[in-house]
């Protein structure tokens, strides 16, 4: 893994248990988005992507990753419960309002 995630995840308090790192080859070809699966300390399945694009993100981002949440969850046969986002570029701000109603964690990065 590499050291800024976990600087990342480290600044929020973001501690998971069985941390891997997930191909999203297997259902996108974007590569400016990252994936990371674990267990919190309450036992909730987590879900960390992280965006590094340098366009804004929009609502097209939101419903793309939440479509491959949904994948996930169907593979690992789970309910992930917590979703977290860290992106890097701009973010709409009806987006954003959306992530956070639809209980997404939301952290701006540089």
């Amino acid at each position: 893994m590499n050291e800024k995630v976990f600087e990342l995840f480290e600044n929020k308090k973001i501690l998971l248990r069985n941390l891997q790192k997930l191909n999203l080859s297997e259902f996108t070809k974007i590569r400016t988005i990252s994936a990371y699966f674990g267990v919190d300390m309450k036992g909730f399945y987590t879900i960390v992507f992280i965006s590094v694009a340098k366009s804004r993100f929009m609502k097209k981002n939101y419903i793309f990753l939440d479509d491959i949440c949904d994948k996930y969850e169907k593979k690992f046969d789970t309910a992930i419960k917590k979703r977290i986002l860290f992106y890097k570029s701009n973010i709409c701000s009806k987006t954003l309002h959306e992530l956070k109603s639809n209980s997404w964690r939301c952290y701006d990065f540089v």
